[in-house]
């Protein structure tokens, strides 16, 4: 029998010796403090409680000082991606970093729009061909602005798109199979009722903007 657990990060899979299937999904907001999880089956059993598990591995990366690692992503070769804030020359910068499945770093990026901005990487997604999207803020002159790049798969930069007027923070990025980016975040330049609003774009693979919402 299998146990599928799921988590914010996909699932994870377990074959134990026992008779018994579980499928276990989040139903209760008690974490478990050794992954982060919240994985508790329909009658209420914590089932780390009632399997084991073995990490895999554990790795640190960034640029040495405060490092944060804000998102987390995976692509089809299971290679794994990592994107936050690491300090810079003047303020912060995106710092985002490739692992394998093993947990061998593959390669390391920084990125700062400017030499004076405040730089942060708050979303990562993967497209089917390997290419990596970051997107985050930047303050490069004291106003919030969204910031969106795009990686290769080995590393290389094609692109980096800032757009918003002022007060714009974005949080999160996807991708679809026709290769097209969509971010999302929050503007009060975006033309809404007043205040923050939700703040959609959308890129082609070139990094042209195509519209916002």
């Amino acid at each position: 029998p299998v146990v599928t657990l799921v988590n914010p990060l996909g699932p994870i899979y377990y074959s134990p010796n026992t008779s018994v299937n579980f499928v276990c999904n989040i139903t209760d907001s008690r974490e478990v403090s050794s992954l982060g999880l919240y994985i508790w089956n329909a009658s209420g059993y914590n089932i780390m409680d009632l399997i084991p598990y073995t990490l895999s591995w554990n790795k640190t990366g960034g640029a040495g000082g405060s490092d944060v690692g804000n998102a987390i992503a995976t692509d089809n070769s299971g290679n794994v991606y990592v994107t936050g804030t690491v300090p810079g020359a003047t303020f912060s910068d995106i710092g985002t970093l490739k692992y394998d499945s093993a947990g061998n770093l593959l390669w390391s990026k920084t990125l700062s729009l400017n030499a004076t901005s405040l730089d942060q990487g708050n979303g990562i997604a993967t497209d089917s061909s390997g290419n990596v999207y970051v997107t985050g803020t930047s303050i490069p002159s004291g106003e919030y602005l969204f910031l969106t790049l795009k990686y290769d798969f080995n590393g290389n930069l094609l692109w980096n798109k800032t757009a918003g007027i002022s007060g714009s923070q974005a949080y999160s990025v996807a991708t679809d199979s026709s290769g097209n980016v969509y971010v999302t975040g929050s503007s009060n330049s975006a033309g809404g009722a007043g205040g923050y609003d939700y703040w959609t774009l959308k890129y082609n693979s070139n990094g042209d903007l195509l519209w916002n919402k």
